[in-house]
């Protein structure tokens, strides 16, 4: 959106009044968003989204099963009443 608003000054003036400072806009260009922004939320939404949900569906469908059958033994006889 700053892309596009960098181009209509009072909207510049605006931000430039909020922030206290002027503002260097050179660096705003679509380049630069798709470059730097795009690009590296993409892919880390493709890595991370590979990552966790093939956790999830091999913890839930494809992980082998545990046998956690265990049995406790007395250590006294009951007590007999």
């Amino acid at each position: 959106m700053g892309v596009v608003l960098r181009r209509n000054p009072d909207a510049v003036a605006a931000a430039e009044k909020m922030a206290g400072r002027t503002l260097d806009l050179s660096q705003l260009t679509w380049t630069g968003v798709f470059v730097n922004k795009q690009i590296p939320v993409i892919l880390g939404n493709i890595v991370g989204g590979v990552i966790l949900v093939g956790i999830v569906f091999w913890f839930v469908y494809l992980r082998p099963k545990i046998n956690l059958s265990f049995s406790i033994k007395q250590d006294f006889p009951p007590d007999e009443k």
